[in-house]
């Protein structure tokens, strides 16, 4: 499993939550950070689960944890990027399933196309996925 490919899922989980671009570009932000450093900054997860709900939906399923316990393990810097990546990893058919039932929105069209303010974000959070 590469840093790119679990950029990939943890973005599509994203969109599988209906988040807009600059939701999604924050996300993306947040995780890459942990990746590189392997572990989410307090700040990070704070931003990671308020942002990316579907991701930690499946945090709490793969790892059998409660939302109290996950906030507590993320405000003490405890939360690995791996430990992240393993739940999303676990559950990639569902995800790609979920993702591939999904239309793009007019604000991924629109964008895709170069058209509109949400251009330049998507070739920011393109970039960010990418490494």
């Amino acid at each position: 499993m590469t840093d790119t490919a679990s950029m990939q899922l943890a973005d599509a989980c994203m969109r599988i939550t209906g988040a807009d671009l600059r939701a999604r570009l924050a996300a993306a932000i947040a995780f890459r950070q942990a990746l590189d450093s392997e572990k989410f900054g307090p700040d990070e997860f704070r931003v990671f689960m308020e942002t990316n709900q579907y991701a930690v939906g499946l945090i709490f399923m793969h790892h059998q944890i409660d939302r109290p316990r996950l906030k507590e393990l993320g405000r003490a810097g405890e939360v690995t990027a791996e430990y992240v990546t393993q739940a999303i990893f676990a559950h990639r058919d569902l995800i790609e399933d979920s993702n591939k039932a999904l239309p793009k929105s007019f604000e991924e069209q629109a964008a895709g196309k170069g058209i509109g303010e949400s251009a330049p974000v998507l070739q920011e959070l393109r970039a960010v996925i990418a490494g």
